[in-house]
């Protein structure tokens, strides 16, 4: 499972944040971009005015204030234009500042997220993001809607019936003693919501109750152990090429 380290703010975004504050000027938030740059974890990032290894550019969903001193920013990562997928280790945060875009924040990668690539398999991450602004209150971020989408009231209300389906989350048996017991060991899910080409997010889920370390490793671990989901009409087939799951785990299935 993918996990990024904190949000910085670059030197260039506390300027672009200062300016706007002082002079009561709208922040335009332009893009996400994406890179494959490497990482330590201990670089001084305060001074980047780019990825390392910029890959993919991204129109902002969203922006919104989660509090006085919080802005959350979304953007919907798709690999329509990725011919050959990538580990994701470092995202983006643009502005458009005097007609051009300047970084003013950075994430980089923990644990990286891969996208494949379009021809292989469709993917697309619903990527948040999260600036620790003083006095975000006081400024007013702007972003633009990406051109060309239109909808009837009617097309709306499907959107909707859409979103309340892919916001939902249940949750499956993953039972290791039903996978094949040779490699590619694989394994059927039945999620009878779910249609071929859907494309719901799945994650580890732990059991409300539960807090031995012990078990939430093992948990972890046979998670771990998942390399690809097949979605196919009514039933998802997980596959594990490497080793073989050895603990019974919870699946949330978010979406279809």
């Amino acid at each position: 499972m993918a996990s990024f380290r904190s949000t910085v703010v670059t030197n260039t975004g506390i300027s672009v944040i200062n300016t706007a504050l002082a002079n009561k000027q709208e922040l335009k938030i332009s893009s996400i971009k994406s890179g494959n740059g490497t990482y330590t974890g201990s670089e001084n990032l305060d001074s980047a005015t780019g990825l390392k290894s910029f890959k993919n550019s991204f129109p902002i969903k969203n922006v919104k204030l989660v509090d006085d001193a919080t802005v959350k920013i979304q953007a919907l990562i798709t690999n329509d234009d990725i011919t050959v997928g990538y580990d994701i280790t470092e995202y983006g945060i643009y502005a458009e500042v005097d007609g051009s875009e300047k970084l003013i924040a950075i994430a980089t990668a923990i644990n990286a997220d891969f996208i494949p690539s379009k021809a292989s398999s469709p993917a697309s991450i619903l990527l948040e993001m999260y600036l620790k602004v003083s006095r975000a209150k006081e400024i007013h971020f702007s972003y633009t809607v990406p051109e060309g989408v239109y909808a009837t009231v009617v097309q709306l209300n499907d959107l909707e019936r859409i979103v309340d389906k892919a916001n939902a989350f249940k949750e499956v048996w993953m039972k290791a003693a039903e996978f094949t017991t040779v490699a590619p060991y694989t394994l059927r899910i039945d999620t009878p919501w779910l249609k071929a080409g859907d494309t719901p997010i799945v994650s580890h889920s732990i059991l409300d109750g539960v807090t031995d370390p012990a078990a939430i490793k093992g948990a972890w671990k046979s998670y771990s152990c998942i390399d690809k989901i097949e979605v196919h009409d009514g039933y998802m087939i997980v596959k594990c090429f490497r080793k073989k799951p050895t603990q019974d785990i919870l699946l949330a299935v978010k979406g279809g």
